[in-house]
């Protein structure tokens, strides 16, 4: 259902997408439980009660672990005032598709880039990759631009220039997920609005965006590691949560202070 369909007057109709999943997978999770948002919880307070069946009452605050420089690049390259992410060509014969890695300058990419792709034209190579191409040509197009890999590509007329990004290629292990969840626990504002909840147990929800591609990664394809995680004493139990490959299916890890991690059945709310 469509936020556009849901009765605005209901606290539940002013979540984010992070908080909507989190209620869902931790109602899934812990059987019996519920979750009741908090209409204060804008007021530097935490997110939702969370209520077991014999009616122990505990807090539960939300977050997402996202790849704010990957975010802040994509804003750049599909921005409408600055031409968008694809653009005519005045010197490239041929339609080209590249990808610019995090924190690439992309003012500077739409400035130089139709000249140098034209003279990889002129010197017969439509396909190259920064990494492993070592040629003076390609060098000269990745130093300074932050573009990593490109390709001509079958457009037709007019001959174009299209911009993505390219995915991230660190090494990816269990504790990529853990990692991130751990540093979202040790925020002062998390700690504060979890701290002052007066609740026994103090929940930290993480919801792992995919931008977070080593963490999502993890999260959906590993195992989660036989380790305790390291939090802060305003937090009992942290989860990490993520949306998986299919529209209803959900990857969850959660720990107790003091506990080693351990994943749930991946639920479809």
């Amino acid at each position: 259902m469509g936020l556009s369909r849901i009765d605005q007057s209901q606290p539940e109709a002013r979540m984010d997408y992070a908080e909507r999943t989190a209620k869902l997978v931790l109602e899934a999770t812990l059987p019996g439980a519920s979750l009741c948002y908090r209409s204060s919880q804008s007021n530097s307070e935490y997110d939702f009660d969370l209520t077991y069946p014999g009616g122990a009452i505990g807090a539960v605050e939300v977050t997402s672990s996202r790849d704010q420089g990957l975010l802040e690049t994509v804003a750049a390259i599909h921005n409408p005032n600055r031409g968008g992410s694809s653009f005519p060509t005045d010197l490239c014969k041929k339609s080209w598709i590249v990808s610019l890695s995090k924190g690439a300058r992309i003012n500077s990419v739409r400035k130089q880039i139709d000249q140098l792709l034209s003279e990889l034209e002129h010197d017969g190579i439509e396909d190259f990759n920064c990494i492993t191409d070592g040629t003076q040509a390609v060098q000269k197009i990745c130093a300074g631009l932050g573009i990593v890999r490109g390709s001509v590509i079958p457009l037709g007329e007019p001959p174009m220039i299209l911009m993505d990004t390219a995915p991230s290629g660190g090494a990816v292990g269990a504790s990529s997920a853990t990692d991130a969840g751990e540093a979202e626990a040790w925020k002062a504002d998390i700690r504060m609005k979890l701290g002052k909840a007066g609740t026994p147990e103090r929940h930290l929800a993480v919801y792992i965006d995919p931008t977070n591609g080593e963490a999502w990664t993890a999260l959906t394809s590993l195992a989660p590691p036989n380790t305790v995680p390291k939090l802060p004493e305003e937090i009992t139990h942290l989860w990490l949560f993520s949306s998986g490959f299919e529209a209803d299916e959900f990857f969850v890890w959660s720990a107790k202070s003091g506990e080693t991690w351990q994943a749930s059945q991946a639920c479809r709310p």
